[in-house]
């Protein structure tokens, strides 16, 4: 039940809403918190996503060239949140996350049944 209402509620403040919903309701129920099961899923696939900062308007990635500005060259908008962040530890204002693509293709070839669905253009 953990991991798929981890799997269902990829944001992290989705995730501990439903927790403390299903924990309010069910209190013998031993529910691991969002990093436990984010560890867990990602010991059992091998997969962990890779998080970069965002521009909060959506106009860059902090990447590459754009790795070391502080605000987004395009709307002037701060990288980081500085009402929350503290010190050394800067709060950026968005982050996405992305999944690399080969280990999502190792994922798919340990299958046979998908392993037979990557081949079907071959077939025709």
């Amino acid at each position: 039940m953990t991991i798929k209402l981890y799997l269902g509620n990829p944001l992290e403040a989705t995730y501990k809403t439903n927790h403390v919903i299903i924990l309010h309701h069910f209190l013998d129920t031993d529910l691991p918190s969002y990093y436990k099961v984010k560890w867990l899923v990602s010991n059992l696939t091998g997969i962990e996503s890779v998080v970069h900062h965002m521009c909060i308007n959506l106009c860059i990635a902090y990447t590459g060239t754009f790795l070391e500005l502080n605000a987004c060259p395009i709307c002037s908008e701060p990288q980081y949140d500085w009402y929350q962040s503290s010190g050394e530890k800067r709060i950026p204002h968005q982050k996405f996350h992305t999944i690399p693509i080969g280990l999502q293709i190792q994922a798919l070839y340990q299958s046979l049944e998908s392993t037979s669905h990557t081949h079907y253009l071959h077939k025709e």
